[in-house]
């Protein structure tokens, strides 16, 4: 009976939860399909060997990885960005059988992750340094390290929500957000400043509202949290301006209260600056960096931290607009991704789930009445401290990743607000001894609705589904995805290379695919559901002299073309291909794609494919 209750209070529904969709989560998401997956393990590997700075050499920067550990990595690159390129689970597994094999080794850029603290990789380094000693492979201390990132998150959260004094069930929906669960079971380094910032977030909201004074030891805590989350993610520091709800009749006297909240800026801040001064070599612009190496380590062509920090000290008020602008031009990214947007950005929840998260998420924070009033300068402040966290972030992404003097920031990932979102709707707590019967039921069901519903999209994103009974489409290049992708005939089926849409010429409609030495491939189609007998039969039209048809299996190049079979009265030509399907190509993905490699160029048009 007493773990039956313990499990219906706010933080044991937190915890079950997330730890059955952590998990759930864990095994669903292929290796590195988080955003910068590859860099933090290379960034945590490192530090787990007890290299707490990135090297710069040859104007690069990262550090000496295992060979394998990179080999490993490889392996899964493939569908980073593209939600038409599937994984076999069984492609997974057969990683698990790579040695780690240390004395191995090659530099590794990973300069996006360079400057980040040992606190941020805290439990996933400590994961792959206990892994190594048990002498795991790649894909072991891979997962053990995601294991350890989502048991840390869990544990601070958990504590979070025992010990803040009110609006705990809003702690806990906002924390069972699929967004929240999905990164906080990676290897990203925002899974340490999530669970401090809640952690932080509840201990000064418990010393303000319920503790009936504050003792040196809890004191000391505090300012600990404040420290690390300050080394681990700056942009969340102003969480300790919370410091200030505290009455002062809750410490000592006015002399020990003034030197608490002097410490409480002064090491924070301190700590800052020495890592920043540390860890200046680690910001290497895309100017300076190794041109062999530059293209591949996701960097901005045309930002630079020194030159915009410049930028903006010598022009007045043009942050300020920047910061404006940015709140409207970068809304839709943002209030998407903070509810769940996966992948690297590529796979979106519908816009009703998102709707719904958000009603539900305000209903919460107006139904979670406490016995509790708290004055309108705390609902001040909470607001104040979570504005100043969100202009934080975006005057780091304005720093890091937009081109100098830029008018707006662009990249502000809805996973950036997850320690700040809860003050925002914290400060409406209403004052009733009479709390909703009905809250907990709302947001068990729906937190475990969202959850359900964005474990299948995770499989859907990145599993073959097999198809039953024949297939068969067109693409006269015509339409378009949002993001890019060739609509077909059958709304199931997206083609890719988008960008070789064209209206120079055409043989129906307007569009057709243009294709020269800068886009070399056109009409992309994957298939993962054949089997051994199928016969794959494609004809496109083509319009000059260069182009073919062509058809490989697991990136082995298997067939072609033999050349136009018919020309029509406008000199368009009809390439044709039948593809048997035998024992060896049904193991993997076939891959069937139009490719260029003349000097000039080519037009495409009106393509039909039939898997029989």
């Amino acid at each position: 009976m007493v773990l039956l209750e313990r499990a219906r209070r706010p933080e044991g529904v937190f915890t079950l939860t997330a730890a059955f969709f952590g998990v759930l989560f864990l095994v669903i998401t292929p290796p590195f399909q988080v955003p910068d997956e590859i860099n933090h393990l290379c960034r945590a590997y490192q530090i787990s060997e007890g290299h707490f700075l990135s090297v710069q050499i040859d104007d690069r920067l990262g550090g000496e990885i295992p060979h394998s550990l990179v080999e490993f990595t490889n392996s899964f690159r493939k569908p980073i960005g593209d939600r038409l390129v599937k994984i076999r689970p069984r492609t997974i597994l057969e990683a698990s059988s790579l040695p780690l094999n240390s004395s191995t080794r090659e530099f590794v850029d990973f300069p996006n992750a360079s400057a980040y603290s040992p606190v941020s990789y805290l439990p996933q380094s400590i994961a792959l340094a206990l892994g190594r000693a048990c002498g795991l492979g790649p894909f072991h201390l891979f997962y053990s390290a995601r294991a350890a990132a989502l048991l840390f998150w869990i544990v601070c959260v958990s504590l979070a929500i025992r010990i803040i004094p009110f609006h705990k069930w809003l702690l806990t929906f906002t924390a069972l957000l699929p967004m929240s669960v999905w990164i906080n079971m990676s290897l990203s380094a925002d899974v340490v400043s999530n669970a401090l910032s809640f952690l932080l977030l509840a201990l000064l909201l418990h010393l303000a509202y319920s503790a009936p004074s504050v003792s040196e030891r809890t004191y000391a805590l505090v300012l600990g949290l404040a420290s690390l989350l300050a080394f681990a993610k700056i942009v969340y520091a102003p969480i300790a301006l919370l410091f200030l709800l505290i009455p002062r009749s809750k410490f000592p006297n006015t002399r020990a209260y003034c030197l608490q909240l002097f410490l409480l800026v002064v090491i924070p801040l301190s700590v800052v600056l020495y890592w920043t001064h540390t860890t200046e070599a680690s910001f290497l612009p895309y100017a300076r960096y190794n041109a062999h190496f530059r293209d591949q380590s996701n960097l901005m062509a045309c930002a630079d931290v020194h030159e915009q920090m410049q930028y903006i000290l010598d022009h007045g008020t043009y942050i300020l607009s920047v910061l404006a602008a940015s709140i409207v031009e970068a809304f839709n990214m943002y209030s998407t991704g903070y509810i769940g947007t996966f992948g690297w950005l590529d796979t979106r929840l519908p816009t009703w789930l998102i709707l719904l998260c958000y009603i539900v998420l305000l209903a919460v924070a107006i139904g979670d009445t406490q016995a509790v009033r708290m004055p309108k300068r705390h609902r001040i402040l909470l607001v104040f401290s979570g504005a100043i966290m969100f202009g934080l972030v975006l005057f780091s992404q304005h720093l890091i990743w937009d081109c100098v003097g830029s008018s707006a920031v662009h990249n502000v990932q809805g996973r950036y607000l997850i320690p700040l979102v809860p003050l925002l709707f914290m400060s409406l707590l209403r004052t009733s001894t009479n709390p909703s019967r009905y809250l907990p039921a709302v947001v068990v069901l729906v937190s475990l609705f969202a959850l359900g519903f964005s474990a299948m999209t995770l499989v859907d994103r990145y599993y073959p589904v097999p198809r039953s009974g024949p297939t068969a489409f067109m693409c006269d290049a015509e339409r378009l995805t949002d993001d890019g992708y060739f609509e077909t005939s059958d709304d199931r089926i997206m083609l890719e290379n988008g960008a070789t849409q064209n209206t120079d010429r055409s043989r129906s409609g307007r569009h057709a695919v243009r294709m020269d030495p800068r886009n070399p491939y056109a009409f992309t189609y994957r298939l993962y559901d054949a089997v051994e007998g199928d016969t794959i039969h494609i004809a496109v039209w083509r319009y000059g002299s260069e182009g073919r048809v062509k058809v490989c299996n697991n990136d082995r190049e298997l067939l072609s073309d033999n050349g136009p079979s018919t020309t029509d009265t406008a000199g368009w030509q009809l390439l044709e291909l039948d593809v048997p399907v035998l024992t060896e190509m049904a193991t993997g993905e076939i891959g069937v794609f139009l490719h260029y490699d003349g000097p000039e160029h080519a037009f495409f048009d009106d393509l039909s494919i039939s898997h029989r």
